[in-house]
């Protein structure tokens, strides 16, 4: 009986051990054939299979040394098991010594031959991942060296086709941008050209009338050929191509075309290269009525005109290009339209300024442009400290003018009096305007008080070389005027009424001295104080009529 019980843990612990061992071995086993099969199936990309050849052999280390542990934990384990039942086998007697030291030599070889069994299974999967030179899979190296140059080629292209995207985006806004048409005439026709390599491009417009489409603007690289008679296109000449582009056809023409026309031909021998030819259609936003609940604004599809590339003869345009060269010709019409609309806004608007601010009568600057004016010259003049002189003009008697000819009359002579007033002064910055019923105003910058009074001489010249006839009951037998001056340097603190009030004070003086005169303001002048005195104090020439020779008359002394 006790030696039947001590039998039982021993072969429990030996069946342990085995199905340990057979286990791991499975492991192992499981882990090969997954391994082969995985490789076999990625042989075909050959950097798919180095990078899991390298996968492999860490799984195959990972084994390898998981195994060795697990050997050497069980190797561990009989041995504490074995002293143990030595030490039983030493206190039941030496038959059961020798049985047992039988049992524990056939189970160490078992478990030698089981480890290197493991070993050959890692061996053959390290062999497997690694295979020799001569191998199998070194002959697809050539197909997949051509898979790569391939794949190396797409690449490029789509580089090159991103890079001229990436190009054509920031053509487009540049032409967005602008909105003279100068501008997007000349980056069109620049850009163009270095986005699709063309050695000329041409932007010609169409003339309905003539039925012609005219150079608008050319570049060339090679200056010769700008030197050259300007591209043109004429319906009578080329009947064929000209009906296409007015359909809305992109049209390439080249030596070497399939189907050459004769007007093909013609267009090469005058301009010869690889053409693209595309039309540019216009879409100007129009309101119409709406006769309906459900009727909606249309636009009006009009052919502006063609842009036309040339490419040298050797190269060739690909469907690419001619997409993107008509993009951008989307683009070009787009831009166009926005600047002529533009344009078209700025025309109105300064006829609406012009309105604004002119006279409809005479023509001439109103109230309003007036102050305007006046105040600007004013600051302008006080940064400078340069002077600035005012005449206002009022026609005699002219109440006693409407009365006896109506006012029919009346406005034709305030129209003759206000071109002669306009012919007198010369400069650009002088300004001549209505300031109110038969009472005119002229601003005079950087004048003094004796230009303004040459030029309020030459006023009354002009004007009684009119001889508009007046009403019997005036004393002169003709239309005159009466002219008060005034002249000052402005300041900051002052306003340009100071000027005003005394240009008038001027003039009621000359009307209360007798018409048909001009008087200077005393105060507000830039001659001496000795010319003021002289002249206020000269009875005789405050009393006679004023002429060419007469001279400077001014008011007197406040």
């Amino acid at each position: 009986m006790p030696h039947a019980s001590s039998q039982v843990p021993f072969a429990a612990h030996r069946a342990t051990a085995h199905q340990t061992t057979d286990r791991n071995i499975a492991t192992g086993n499981a882990a090969t054939d997954r391994s082969v099969d995985c490789f076999s199936k990625s042989d075909s990309d050959l950097k798919k299979r180095d990078k899991f050849s390298r996968k492999l052999d860490i799984s195959a280390v990972d084994i390898s040394k998981s195994q060795k542990t697990q050997t050497q934990e069980t190797q561990t384990q009989e041995a504490q098991d074995q002293e143990t039942r030595t030490q039983e086998a030493q206190d039941q007697g030496g038959q059961d010594q020798e049985a047992q030291e039988a049992q524990e030599g056939a189970l160490s070889s078992r478990l030698a031959n089981n480890h290197e069994a493991n070993n050959l299974t890692v061996d053959t999967q390290v062999t497997r991942s690694n295979p020799p030179d001569n191998s199998p899979a070194q002959g697809d190296t050539a197909l997949q060296h051509s898979q790569e140059e391939d794949t190396a080629l797409q690449l490029a292209q789509l580089k090159q086709h991103l890079r001229q995207q990436q190009q054509l985006r920031q053509v487009e806004h540049k032409l967005r941008n602008s909105l003279n048409l100068s501008t997007i005439f000349g980056v069109s026709v620049v850009e163009s050209a270095h986005l699709f390599s063309a050695q000329q491009v041409v932007l010609m417009q169409y003339n309905a009338h003539t039925q012609q489409w005219t150079q608008a603007v050319q570049y060339c690289k090679n200056q010769s050929i700008a030197w050259q008679q300007p591209c043109h296109l004429a319906r009578e000449e080329f009947p064929d191509l000209t009906r296409q582009i007015l359909q809305g056809e992109t049209l390439q023409i080249f030596t070497e075309q399939p189907s050459a026309t004769t007007e093909t031909r013609q267009w090469l021998a005058r301009q010869p290269g690889n053409w693209l030819v595309i039309p540019i259609v216009t879409e100007p936003f129009r309101h119409t009525a709406q006769t309906s609940s459900h009727s909606t604004a249309r636009t009006e599809r009009l052919h502006w005109g063609v842009i036309a590339l040339a490419r040298p003869n050797a190269m060739q345009w690909s469907a690419d290009a001619i997409v993107c060269a008509e993009n951008l010709a989307f683009e070009l019409s787009a831009a166009i339209t926005q600047a002529e609309q533009y344009q078209s806004l700025l025309t109105a608007n300064a006829a609406l300024q012009k309105l604004a601010l002119s006279d409809g009568l005479t023509g001439l600057a109103n109230r309003r442009r007036f102050d305007e004016y006046l105040s600007d010259e004013w600051q302008r003049l006080a940064r400078e400290r340069q002077p600035l002189s005012l005449i206002l003009c009022d026609l005699d008697h002219f109440k006693c003018y409407n009365d006896t000819f109506g006012h029919p009359a009346g406005d034709r002579c305030l129209a003759k009096v206000a071109t002669a007033l306009r012919s007198g002064p010369k400069r650009p910055a002088d300004l001549v305007a209505r300031y109110g019923g038969e009472e005119f105003a002229i601003i005079l910058p950087n004048t003094d008080t004796n230009g303004a009074w040459r030029i309020a001489q030459r006023l009354h010249s002009s004007i009684r070389a009119l001889k508009i006839a007046h009403a019997a009951e005036t004393q002169k037998p003709y239309v005159t005027v009466t002219m008060g001056v005034s002249t000052i340097i402005p300041g900051h603190s002052e306003t340009a009424q100071v000027l005003v009030q005394a240009a008038d004070l001027a003039l009621y003086y000359a009307k209360k001295q007798g018409r048909d005169r001009t008087y200077v303001h005393a105060h507000y002048n830039t001659v001496s104080d000795n010319a003021v005195s002289n002249k206020a104090t000269n009875t005789e020439a405050a009393q006679a009529p004023v002429s060419n020779e007469s001279p400077l008359q001014m008011t007197p002394p406040e």
